[in-house]
């Protein structure tokens, strides 16, 4: 079984100096978020752009290294064309989470309810709705897009979540998770 790495693109593979100097991979992505464009050629060139930084796809590459994790992505670009950015770049990206309504910790139980994990982690700026689904012992938080995103500090934190095997079993016809043992 895999150990999963759920991850956030914006406040984590980027801040706001990768943005604002172009410091980073910058990659075009074709548009597809509005559906109801598709027959239209001129609506269709528009392109959105993003971006990571050389400096937090090294670190993740050695959150990666050390713990041979797959990657899940929840970031609201999440899409085939950015995972295959992602995997271009040598990232071991193996799918994403459905969207809830904005709702990363229910995506993230769905995915876990759907397919099996030694373990997981997430990687997030934001708090979200990771109290209320108890997920915060799983959370490594990103100082978010504003300031430095991944950063060098965060790794053994992610390496430590990751080393534990996660228990799951049914409480209250809801699943549940817990830490069980160190692996």
């Amino acid at each position: 079984m895999d150990r999963i790495i759920f991850l956030d693109i914006d406040g984590v593979l980027n801040d706001i100096d990768d943005m604002m100097n172009n410091i980073g991979i910058s990659k075009r992505i074709y548009n597809r978020g509005y559906p109801n464009l598709k027959n239209d050629y001129e609506q269709n060139k528009k392109y959105i752009g993003f971006n990571f930084s050389f400096e937090k796809i090294q670190i993740l590459k050695q959150i990666i290294v050390r713990t041979n994790a797959k990657i899940v992505l929840i970031s609201s670009w999440r899409s085939d064309l950015v995972i295959d950015a992602l995997v271009d770049i040598g990232l071991p990206v193996i799918g994403m989470t459905s969207c809830i309504n904005q709702q990363r910790g229910k995506e993230i139980k769905e995915y876990l309810r759907n397919n099996e994990c030694f373990s997981f982690c997430v990687l997030d700026d934001e708090m979200c709705d990771y109290k209320e689904e108890g997920l915060t012992d799983y959370l490594v938080k990103t100082d978010g897009y504003s300031y430095s995103g991944l950063t060098y500090d965060e790794i053994d934190k992610v390496v430590e979540i990751l080393s534990y095997k996660v228990n799951f079993w049914e409480e209250n016809e809801k699943k549940s998770l817990k830490l069980l043992t160190k692996a």
